[in-house]
């Protein structure tokens, strides 16, 4: 895919980076993640290289911030949490 039709992705509740890993795949390059839990979003680093994940409760975390560090984001990821 040519660099000016990249999609960049940012992963929210990103896990280990699981959905992040079959978005590569598709084409998608996920450049960030949101995690509460300090070992997934460790995890998602260590399994999406070159994507920055961010370890804080989401509602805290400002699109201004992810913006200005990040770069454009042209995706939002998110899975639905059953129960």
């Amino acid at each position: 895919m040519p660099a000016s039709q990249e999609i960049r992705a940012f992963d929210l509740f990103c896990g280990g980076g699981g959905s992040s890993i079959g978005a590569m795949q598709a084409g998608v390059r996920p450049v960030g993640g949101v995690d509460l839990w300090p070992i997934a979003a460790k995890a998602f680093e260590n399994n999406v290289r070159g994507a920055t994940a961010y370890s804080c409760d989401i509602n805290a975390l400002e699109p201004e911030r992810v913006s200005d560090e990040l770069g454009p984001v042209d995706l939002l990821m998110a899975q639905r949490r059953k129960g």
